[in-house]
Parts: C-alpha cells; structure tokens; sequence
C-alpha cells in the first residue's frame, strides 16, 4: 500500500549508507560541472574560425584537447566536416574544435605537412596526437 512505501521512503533518507552515497554522488556533481563550466569559459563547446596568429595560444593554452580543421571555403568536404564537427563540439566540451582557412594559414599548412583538404589535426596538451586527413 502506499503507507508502506511512504514508510520506505523515510528509512532511505535516514539510512547512513544511502546518505553517504547521496553526498558523494552529489559531489561528484559538483565537480563534473565546475569542469563543464570551465571548458565552456576557455572557449569548447563552439566550432569557431580562428587565423594564423591565434593558432599557437588555441592550442598549447590552457585547452587539454584541441581538434583544428584546416578548411578551404570552396571544397565541399570540408563544408561536411564543418558539419558533423559543429554538432560534436556542442556535445563534447572537454575538446576545443576550431577551424583554420589553409588558404590564409600558409605557414601552419607547411609546418604541419598538410597535403590534403580537409584535414582534421588533434592536440593533446600542445602536441598533435591525431591527424584525419580526407574522407
């Protein structure tokens, strides 16, 4: 009957162990947005064009993870990675995504040996750990 559930229910909130659970499992809350806030104030959870003098401080800052695609206006390609990488970076906030013209980035292309259009290059703490290149 519903009397028992009430009663039920007010074991569980006195219950020690159920009330250690509660604390550390809203703790861990806590935590996992203060982080979410953080990301979101260094700039992830947006897809964004960024130039040539901001590549350097976007990916060996403050950003753990940082995913740039190198993008040229007329391919449409990259026109479809813009796509799908727009949706991811709302969802993924523990990695920055931006975007770099290759056309107005002419050092970067050269340095990072970007041959072929798109081309996605991931950082991890400033060094490139992945490269998807074409599709």
């Amino acid at each position: 009957s519903e009397e028992d559930y009430d009663h039920l229910l007010d074991e569980c909130e006195t219950d020690p162990t159920l009330l250690q659970i509660r604390q550390s499992r809203l703790a861990e809350l806590r935590q996992l947005q203060s982080t979410r806030a953080e990301h979101l104030s260094l700039g992830h959870g947006q897809y964004r064009t960024i130039t040539q003098d901001e590549f350097l401080p976007e990916c060996t800052g403050k950003s753990k993870h940082v995913a740039v695609h190198f993008f040229h206006n007329e391919f449409e390609r990259c026109k479809i990675m813009d796509f799908h990488l727009k949706s991811i970076a709302e969802e993924f906030v523990e990695c920055k995504f931006v975007r770099m013209d290759a056309e107005k980035a002419p050092f970067f292309v050269a340095k990072l040996k970007v041959k072929t259009l798109p081309t996605l290059l991931v950082f991890e703490e400033g060094k490139e750990v992945g490269r998807l290149t074409g599709f």
